[in-house]
């Protein structure tokens, strides 16, 4: 399995000229036979990481591009997280990204990229991965109070959200308007039914819930955070890229 180990390897081919000739490249060795052009496989599966890694750095470009203008991802199937387990990217999305931020230069962002990582890496501390699915801004106030120990007046709001989730059903949700009416909301994202009840224990300790808002995949009977969603059907199963 390939990760996005190697993206700073690709730092040396600076200009769309170079990455416009090596994916012209690709597309030629990949339709000329192996035994005419007397290449080794290996030389071409070496191109073929170059242009995923190129791939790579396209994708989440695009993404701070959506989440640094205050919107969370759309609801379609293809986030982030998605679409880089549909590049056979063995990482979690908040680690391929946090590499990249650390080796990619010239980035312009109206966030410094000081401060991106500093969130990331608070964002794995936490076990928050689907960064996507709020705006910068808004999970940067979960993480806030995620971390903050002492206890406000505000009336507060638990979310909890599955680490599955197969249609996108989860983003760009209306959580963040409890934040706009001065509730004090607390974000986790949960495997399991013992990571939920864990979270809901340590997030109540010193404050009663006003709201619970669990999420998850299933049906009237049965909830899914990290298993298969037992309301899927097989139709959605061939149509939708499963994570």
């Amino acid at each position: 399995m390939a990760d996005c180990g190697n993206i700073e390897a690709s730092n040396t081919l600076n200009g769309p000229d170079k990455e416009k000739i090596i994916r012209n490249v690709i597309k030629e060795l990949i339709r000329t036979p192996i035994d005419k052009n007397e290449l080794f496989s290996e030389q071409i599966q070496v191109l073929k990481d170059i242009d995923r890694e190129l791939a790579v750095k396209e994708l989440i470009k695009d993404f701070f591009d959506t989440w640094l203008g205050s919107r969370a991802q759309s609801s379609e199937r293809c986030s982030i997280e998605t679409a880089l387990k549909k590049m056979d990217i063995n990482q979690s999305s908040v680690d391929c990204i946090l590499q990249f931020l650390k080796t990619e230069q010239g980035m312009h962002y109206p966030v410094s990229k000081e401060k991106l990582i500093d969130l990331l890496e608070k964002c794995k501390k936490l076990n928050i991965e689907f960064i996507g699915r709020f705006p910068y801004d808004t999970l940067k106030g979960f993480v806030e109070n995620r971390l903050t120990s002492q206890k406000d007046n505000r009336p507060l709001v638990v979310v909890i959200y599955p680490k599955k989730d197969w249609n996108g059903a989860f983003y760009g949700q209306s959580i963040v308007d409890f934040v706009n009416h001065g509730y004090r909301v607390m974000y986790y994202e949960v495997n399991t039914d013992k990571e939920m009840i864990q979270s809901l224990k340590e997030v109540t300790q010193d404050q009663k819930a006003s709201l619970l808002i669990l999420g998850g995949h299933g049906d009237r009977e049965r909830l899914s955070f990290g298993a298969g969603d037992p309301a899927q059907t097989e139709t959605e199963k061939n149509l939708y890229f499963r994570f």
